[in-house]
């Protein structure tokens, strides 16, 4: 408006506004950089950063590489041998000087160098089924911590909400027995609740911060307050069974044990041929010095070993043993991972029945009891005890749900494990 001056009344006023409006802006932004800074991950990656780790992938890359070496090692001839002889005699008279020089290599004809290369290839195959082994591990100990982590932010959700409703309630006490209208005894026993409420808030979260920490370290986080976990804590329905029982012989653990079976089967094998031993050939030039001249020739040289102490029999026999042993351990480990699996199928469709049907009815049971609870506390027809009675039913109908679907989420968890299935 023309001519109009604001009071200096407006003008305080205008300023205040404006700082209050100025405060708000700075928390917001120091409220998005800490969300910013919060790290939110879900389950499948924080497998992949836990995998993804230099320290593992170094381990897993040198092990290959000395599985690798042995391969190339165990094909290789050995070196050629070059020597020289040098024979001097003296006679009356005469003095004679007699100078051979021959290249020797060593041949393999039995083909015990193929049996060995092919038992080193088995190894190597070993070491990936080990990485594979100590990969699905290490899944196993993310998945469970990051179950835990899960379930406990869960429960810190509802404990902050359990506190909550005990600290509106508490006031709406208070003033009443200011006024009167209730006992003083109602006001101490909902502190005492409230303070029972406050320890119980704060194990949780110590608890939820220790886990933190281990999640933080397996998956190379920067900040261990800082990582938070999402997604639903009742895992989904598994596979049918029969295709987790198909899956079986693919597990890394016995993946390992054939490979290592075949690798002592092909090591006996070439033992048990000591009876064919390698022959050394030798090709040179034979010199002959007298005091009448040098006189040159061919020199051939032939050697092979007699196997008549020793056809390496003790050994094949030990090796065939240890091969057949890693074949039975198969199957038994094979029979039993079968009957695992059956088992820890079924206590899974049983937990994930449990808690749908535990949320479906005793929890919304729960709610209906604590809103009765309070309609009767206000109108007098129901005291404190009857109140917190109510309040801690639906808690505990909180809880254990939570509870149920971590133990079927660690069920999911063990059943992937035993049947060697990715999440």
């Amino acid at each position: 408006m023309p001519g109009y001056a604001p009071s200096r009344k407006s003008r305080v006023q205008d300023v205040r506004s404006w700082t209050h409006l100025a405060r708000l802006i700075v928390l917001a932004a120091a409220v998005g950089s800490v969300t910013a800074r919060a790290e939110a991950l879900t389950e499948q990656q924080a497998i992949q950063r836990a995998l993804a780790r230099p320290g593992v992938a170094e381990v897993e890359r040198q092990h290959l590489s000395a599985a690798d070496s042995a391969v190339a090692e165990a094909g290789r001839w050995p070196n050629p041998v070059l020597s020289l002889d040098r024979d001097q005699t003296r006679a009356t008279g005469t003095e004679t000087t007699e100078t051979v020089w021959k290249l020797s290599q060593t041949l393999d004809l039995s083909g015990k160098r193929a049996l060995t290369a092919q038992g080193a290839e088995r190894r190597r195959d070993a070491t990936v089924a080990e990485q594979g082994l100590a990969r699905q591990d290490m899944t196993v100990r993310v998945r469970q911590t990051f179950a835990e982590a899960l379930a406990q932010e869960q429960n810190l959700k509802v404990m902050s909400a359990w506190r909550s409703r005990l600290a509106d309630t508490g006031k709406t006490v208070t003033r009443l027995a200011t006024s009167g209208e209730v006992s003083g005894y109602d006001k101490r026993r909902l502190d005492r609740e409230l303070q029972t409420a406050r320890a119980t808030y704060l194990q949780t979260d110590a608890g939820l911060m220790r886990t933190r920490h281990q999640l933080a370290n397996l998956v190379a986080a920067d900040d261990p307050a800082a990582t938070r976990v999402i997604g639903e804590l009742l895992p989904a329905p598994a596979q049918d069974l029969d295709s987790l029982l198909a899956r079986l012989p693919a597990r890394a653990d016995l993946r390992l044990l054939s490979a290592q079976s075949e690798a002592l089967a092909s090591e006996g094998k070439a033992a048990g041929r000591g009876w064919a031993q390698d022959v050394t050939v030798g090709i040179g030039q034979k010199e002959i010095d007298t005091v009448t001249g040098t006189e040159k020739g061919l020199a051939l040289s032939f050697a092979v070993p007699l196997p008549l102490l020793d056809r390496g029999q003790p050994q094949a026999a030990r090796l065939h043993a240890l091969a057949k042993a890693a074949s039975a351990e198969k199957r038994l480990r094979l029979s039993a991972a079968e009957a695992d699996v059956k088992g820890t199928w079924h206590q899974l469709q049983a937990l994930r029945d449990a808690a749908i049907a535990f949320r479906a009815s005793a929890l919304a049971e729960s709610r209906t009891l604590s809103r009765i609870a309070e309609k009767a506390y206000r109108a007098g027809e129901a005291g404190v005890l009857e109140l917190l009675d109510a309040y801690r039913a639906e808690l505990d109908a909180e809880r254990m749900i939570i509870d149920l679907e971590l133990r079927a989420r660690l069920v999911r968890i063990e059943l992937d494990s035993l049947a060697g299935a990715a999440p």
